[in-house]
């Protein structure tokens, strides 16, 4: 899992707010799996890369890690955080 800081200010290309940023992270060696985050401003943004000869089923992990994110985000409101 890479864990990249990205800026807390708006960002703009050829005069246009950037809305959502998404890291691309490819492999290399012998990693499977790849788990990039990127915040920007308020935001996180995900990416997952797989290797499709090591990892044939990627939407159970995708399942998963979207499962867990909604009861973390569920847990963060009841508390009212």
């Amino acid at each position: 899992v890479t864990n990249l800081p990205g800026p807390r200010t708006p960002m703009y290309l050829l005069g246009s707010r950037m809305l959502e940023v998404y890291p691309l992270v490819t492999g290399t060696g012998n990693l499977a799996t790849i788990i990039g985050v990127l915040s920007y401003e308020d935001a996180i943004g995900v990416c997952i890369t797989v290797d499709a000869d090591v990892v044939p089923d990627p939407e159970v992990l995708l399942g998963g890690f979207s499962r867990t994110l909604d009861a973390l985000l569920e847990a963060t409101a009841s508390s009212g955080s």
